[in-house]
């Protein structure tokens, strides 16, 4: 009897022990989401300043000693800034050149590109952030479509009959002939 009262006693702690331990890494796992949300809240907001303040700087284009010593002064602020970001463990989300990824790219508009793959980040409007594996904000891009599709005549490619394709550019030339007539009658007039 007191051998089975200490193996229920025992099973007792051993359970108790597992709940504790799954109390424990639960918390850590709240609180450290916790923190993040309110780092991601707060950074969102810092983050529109220093958007605007990288798109100023950008177009600044120092002139005097003076203006460069200004500029510079900036630069150093921004430099800060993004230290500061680094040290709170946000990090940039590099896009020029990667392939398009909708979770933390917006793309606002696409672009054909002899340069660049389709489906390759081609421009970056606004860099993107993120905190651990937390999205703060997505980077606003602009994504290839690939090489532009070379222009041909063959009649597969238009949709009308070589015959009929060669009617329309006779017809079209013929009016940019007259266009020049039409404009001086219409001088001769006034």
């Amino acid at each position: 009897m007191l051998a089975r009262e200490v193996e229920s006693e025992k099973d007792s702690f051993i359970r108790l022990s597992a709940d504790f331990e799954n109390f424990r890494r639960r918390s850590s796992a709240e609180i450290l989401e916790s923190t993040e949300k309110a780092s991601v809240k707060i950074t969102r907001e810092f983050l529109t300043v220093l958007d605007s303040f990288e798109r100023a700087a950008g177009s600044v284009s120092p002139e005097t000693e003076r203006e460069e010593k200004i500029n510079n002064a900036y630069q150093s602020i921004n430099k800060q800034f993004v230290n500061t970001l680094e040290k709170l463990s946000i990090e940039p989300i590099e896009a020029l050149g990667t392939p398009f990824n909708a979770e933390i790219h917006s793309a606002i508009q696409q672009q054909e590109s002899a340069e660049y793959d389709d489906g390759i980040v081609m421009m970056q409007f606004q860099r993107g952030y993120k905190v651990g594996q937390r999205l703060i904000s997505p980077a606003m891009v602009m994504v290839s479509m690939g090489a532009a599709a070379e222009d041909s005549t063959e009649p597969a490619e238009t949709g009308a009959p070589a015959e009929e394709s060669d009617a329309v550019g006779a017809a079209e030339e013929s009016d940019k002939v007259q266009e020049p007539e039409e404009a001086d009658a219409g001088q001769a007039r006034r």
